[in-house]
């Protein structure tokens, strides 16, 4: 009686006690023998599944709870973390446009800003969907109004969004980073194009100060068959 009587306050923890201490003092058999008694021994034995349920449900509701609190205090504490990441992504990002720089000094600090703006999505990608999780399994504890489920389809929505943000944030950056890697390869190409002229035309110069040594230092004869050549040269340069 006791046991019922704590069962309708809502005492479920010691309702369950005490049809357990009630009913173990007493056998089986002996309860079945009398209609009343197997009445009461039945209506113990279903008092102390409520119980065992209810624990269970409170336990579980308990557990999320505590796992909603630490995840508030990890958005709260995302926020500044957002902040400093920001202000960290801003200024290796006008390293990236510095053109003073060299080309490896700026790809590397674009690897860095992509290193730091994909780090921050993973971070609120994970948060969104623990924050989903345990919505959905607080909605399944108990019958759910239209504004938890609203809750909860939000919450996916959330992490739908930001997986979709996460993949264009990839797809953004490393498109910025080959664009990058293509002008450091046509300025290395072009450099090594006016290397390659300006050694070529050294060498000409070269070769045409040895000419006219040759010449200088030549018989009359020489510089005369030189000279015959050089103006047939001439004649074919202008022919052509």
């Amino acid at each position: 009686g006791k046991s019922i009587s704590l069962l309708f306050q809502g005492e479920f923890s010691d309702a369950a006690s005490t049809a357990a201490e009630g009913f173990a003092k007493v056998g089986d058999s002996a309860l079945a023998l009398n209609p009343a008694t197997a009445v009461l021994y039945q209506m113990g034995q279903a008092v102390g599944q409520v119980a065992q349920e209810a624990n269970e449900a409170a336990r579980s509701a308990a557990a999320l709870e505590r796992r909603m609190n630490a995840l508030m205090v990890q958005e709260r504490e995302h926020l500044i973390v957002r902040a400093e990441t920001n202000k960290a992504i801003a200024e290796t990002r006008l390293a990236v446009e510095d053109e003073n720089a060299s080309f490896e000094e700026r790809v590397a600090a674009l690897e860095k800003a992509i290193a730091l703006e994909q780090q921050t999505i993973d971070k609120e990608l994970a948060m969104a969907r623990e924050r989903a999780e345990i919505l959905d399994a607080q909605s399944k504890l108990s019958e759910s109004s239209e504004e938890t489920l609203r809750e909860v389809a939000e919450a996916r929505a959330r992490v739908v969004e930001l997986e979709t943000q996460s993949l264009k944030t990839q797809k953004r950056l490393e498109g910025e980073r080959q664009a990058l890697l293509k002008q450091s390869e046509a300025a290395t190409n072009a450099l090594n194009a006016a290397e390659a002229k300006a050694a070529q035309e050294r060498l000409e110069r070269q070769y045409k100060a040895q000419d006219e040594l040759d010449l200088l230092l030549g018989t009359e004869e020489e510089r005369e068959i030189a000279a015959l050549v050089a103006k047939d040269e001439k004649m074919f340069a202008l022919a052509d």
